[in-house]
């Protein structure tokens, strides 16, 4: 069936995410007017700077794309702040559809009650190791988040020097590449091109904790002794059209931007992206670190695979390790056979 009513194009009510999680929603004025082709910023509070510049259409409408996991904060603001009057609308960013379907009672059979008693004392003492166990593990997506401008050129670490009362005073002795200079009581950042040895004819980008800023008063209030370190690029860079000469990156200790006294009109809230990768978590005692661990293994689910492939002689072998408890366990193996029917098959083992 045709999309075409009407001799116009049915518009989608969302857009397919063949790059990843789209952010969309509306600038507007107080005055219901609208930032029409206006370019505006996105960016997630934090140790990295993670910003997108975009523009708007004629109708004040963005769209960003993000591959963030968890819950993080957010901060869309126009680029070029020039009046205060905006709000933001976000867009609901899944389907207000819902499934009318009712599951059906259910009722626990009273002959597995040991058994179902079992598995949830199992499953509590898994959850309470479970902390001990993740902190060996490496969060990817963590380490993966990088800069948008990369890996700055010069990163000052304010511990290595003793603690200055005020940040005019970090940038005056210890950051050489920036200076502050008045015009009419007014201050301003200015950074030397690392290229031409010359000021830059604007000053830097700013950024405190990822998010950028425009008020240099409010940055310059920052306590010093929240500051873990300041990032500075100073060259010319070139991101989403928007030239930007010389960038200065705060970070502060927290990473949080609460040392930042933030405009409470400026659209910031908790955003929920995907939800971090787990991965199934099948433990082998055959290495070292394992064999001499302490921490209780009371695993109900010993092992899960869902990307088996049989070899050429439709054998398969697969191996895993029992947990700490004795007790009987239930094998089950679905196959996708190659007309598409699915084979179920079941078996069981004892560990005594």
């Amino acid at each position: 069936m045709s999309n075409i009513i009407s001799g116009q194009q049915k518009k989608p009510e969302f857009i397919p995410e063949l790059n990843g999680h789209i952010i969309s929603g509306s600038i507007q004025t107080d005055e219901k007017g609208i930032y029409a082709d206006s370019i505006i910023s996105f960016s997630i509070i934090g140790e990295k700077a993670k910003c997108q510049f975009i523009k708007t259409d004629d109708s004040g409408k963005f769209y960003f794309v993000s591959n963030e996991y968890g819950l993080n904060e957010i901060v869309i603001q126009p680029y070029y702040k020039i009046k205060d009057d905006y709000y933001i609308e976000l867009d609901i960013p899944y389907s207000s559809k819902v499934n009318n379907n009712r599951p059906f009672f259910f009722e626990i059979d009273t002959q597995y009650y040991n058994q179902i008693k079992d598995a949830i004392i199992n499953m509590q003492i898994g959850s309470f190791y479970s902390k001990a166990k993740r902190e060996n593990l490496i969060n990817i997506e963590s380490n993966s988040s990088v800069n948008f401008y990369g890996q700055a050129q010069i990163s000052t670490i304010m511990s290595d020097y003793i603690q200055l009362n005020s940040v005019a005073e970090i940038i005056k002795e210890i950051i050489p590449e920036v200076f502050i200079r008045k015009a009419n009581k007014l201050s301003e950042f200015k950074m030397i091109n690392n290229i031409s040895q010359k000021p830059f004819a604007k000053g830097p980008f700013i950024l405190v904790d990822g998010i950028p800023v425009f008020d240099i008063n409010k940055t310059l209030a920052i306590p010093s002794k929240d500051i873990e370190r300041i990032e500075i690029t100073p060259l010319n860079y070139v991101y989403h059209g928007i030239v930007l000469e010389g960038i200065l990156h705060f970070i502060t200790k927290n990473k949080n931007l609460d040392s930042y006294k933030f405009d409470s009109n400026i659209f910031r809230q908790a955003y929920s992206f995907y939800q971090p990768n787990n991965k199934f978590d099948t433990p082998d005692y055959n290495s070292n670190i394992n064999k001499i661990n302490k921490i209780p293994d009371f695993r109900n689910t010993l092992y899960w695979n869902p990307e088996l492939n049989l070899d050429e002689n439709g054998k398969l072998n697969v191996e895993f390790f029992t947990s700490d408890e004795k007790t009987d366990y239930t094998i089950t193996i679905e196959i996708l056979k190659s007309d598409g029917k699915v084979a179920h098959y079941q078996t069981q083992f004892t560990v005594e």
